[in-house]
């Protein structure tokens, strides 16, 4: 009777330790760290609208996100103004750089300025809901962007 206890016991200790782990205190980035690009904003391939306003429509062209093994990030975008008065185009950068956390796939960037941003982290793709500076009213130029993993 003893040596079916303890081959139960040996069965059900093996079963455990097979088990999947809990959520990952951190997201693999590997140790040279990951990158992602921009493939779209709420849902539209680039170029895409990031913003719309009276006098001026403001689209994404361009942009990278990196994920460095030491929980460091660097956040890349670039834009086009068109101002339809005067019909003249003015590109323009928005960058942003600093920590980031996470557990499992939900991710923390919080930027040196003390800005916050929530990431979803789904397989090789990740979605952050930004605001592109300098647009007024912000309400409009708030959108979710998704990067893909640089392979």
């Amino acid at each position: 009777m003893r040596l079916a206890a303890a081959t139960v016991l040996a069965a059900v200790l093996a079963a455990c330790a097979t088990q999947p782990e809990g959520p990952r205190a951190s997201p693999d980035v590997g140790p040279a760290g990951t990158s992602f690009t921009l493939a779209a904003v709420d849902g539209q391939a680039l170029p895409a609208l990031a913003y719309f306003g009276v006098d001026v429509a403001i689209q994404a062209t361009k942009g990278d996100l990196a994920l460095a093994a030491d929980h460091g990030y660097t956040l890349g975008l670039e834009f086009n103004s068109h101002f339809a008065s005067g019909n003249r185009d003015v590109p323009f950068t928005q960058q942003e750089q600093g920590r980031w956390s996470g557990t499992g796939s939900d991710i923390l960037l919080t930027s040196t300025s003390g800005l916050a941003h929530k990431v979803m982290l789904s397989g090789d793709s990740l979605q952050v809901v930004l605001t592109v500076a300098d647009a007024d009213p912000p309400d409009r130029a708030t959108k979710s962007y998704t990067f893909r993993r640089f392979h």
